[in-house]
Order: structure tokens, then sequence, then C-alpha cells
């Protein structure tokens, strides 16, 4: 991690230290450029290996805060979100409570030969289980040819919209930001494949 930071700070600016994933796995965000540099600052430090991660946007770091004002701004006008369940869950409540209180659903995949067979369900249930927060909050990709398999998920498991169509710096596809309360009711087992 010291190792991480310093190579953030020889870079200078527009890169942060996002994730700590153990096993020596630290996650950088930022800008791109700011990213090759720090890949070559790495391997001048002895890192072995540094991998880009195709992600929609630098998330766990300060670009990301255009991004959360406009999501606390949707949510201080709770009446612009869809789904009882998320109208229940924010009619009254500051902002801050919220933003305080949320689990954050960064990234969930399922190779397209598993798809279909409930494992989504079962990997969104298991990550949620036991969450002491009030609520999950996720972004995704708006998909203007209709639901897609990750969208139909999100929708079965009480995900409704937060804020539609945002479009974050360095990505011009538009996000919606879903949420639901937690705790999150359990799926079914996915089904064995043969």
């Amino acid at each position: 991690e010291e190792t991480a930071e310093a190579i953030c700070r020889e870079v200078g600016g527009d890169v942060w230290v996002a994730n700590l994933n153990g096993g020596g796995q630290i996650v950088l965000a930022g800008r791109v450029a700011a990213l090759d540099q720090a890949a070559t600052v790495a391997k001048a430090h002895g890192i072995r290996r540094v991998t880009r991660l195709q992600v929609s946007a630098p998330f766990h770091c300060p670009m990301m805060q255009p991004a959360a004002d406009a999501m606390a701004e949707a949510l201080l006008h709770y009446e612009t979100i869809t789904g009882e369940e998320c109208k229940t869950l924010l009619r009254g409540e500051k902002i801050e409570r919220v933003a305080a209180d949320y689990f954050e659903l960064t990234e969930l995949h399922v190779h397209p030969s598993a798809q279909g067979a409930g494992i989504g369900g079962h990997l969104l249930t298991r990550l949620l289980a036991d969450r002491p927060e009030a609520s999950v909050l996720l972004s995704t990709p708006e998909n203007p040819a209709g639901p897609n398999r990750a969208w139909s998920l999100y929708r079965r498991m009480g995900f409704a919209d937060v804020l539609r169509n945002f479009t974050f710096a360095g990505d011009p596809r538009p996000f919606a930001f879903l949420g639901r309360p937690l705790p999150l009711l359990s799926a079914p087992e996915p089904a064995r494949r043969r």
C-alpha cells in the first residue's frame, strides 16, 4: 500500500489508490494518462505485473464526485425515484443519512456461457447477505436496445431507478444508478449445468 501511494505521489495527481484487494493486488483509479504513467512508475519500483481493468468509470476516487453530487441531488428529490421500496426508504430521509449508509455494488459479472442459470441472483444474494447498510446502490450502462440480462436481474432483485442517463467524465455512454433497500431476501440456488 505504501508503494502504491508513493507511485501516486510520484505521478503527481489524477491517480489515487482506489482499492486494496488483498494478496498484493492494489487498484489505482484516475485519468487514463495518469494511469499509464503510474504503470511505468510501478515497473520502475519493481512491480512485476500491471493490468488495466476494463471498467466504465474511475470508481473510488475524487473523479467520481460529480456523479456523487448528481446522485445526492436526485436523492433529495425522491419523487424522481421510481419503485415503492426506494420511495419508502428515502421518503423523509436526509441525503446525509442515505449517503452514509449504503453499500456500493461495483461489479458483478457472469460469463455469458453461464448466464440464465440463476448464478447472478445467487451471487448477488450471497454478496448482500448480512450487509449492515440500509440500502445498496449500483451504476450500470443504460441499454437503449431494451432489457439485457443484467438489467433483468437487477429488476427481478427489486432494484429501482435512482438516477437515469448520467454521463461520467471520460465515458460518453449514459449510465443509470439503481438502488434498493436491504436486506435482500434469499434467491434460489443456481441451476446445475450438465
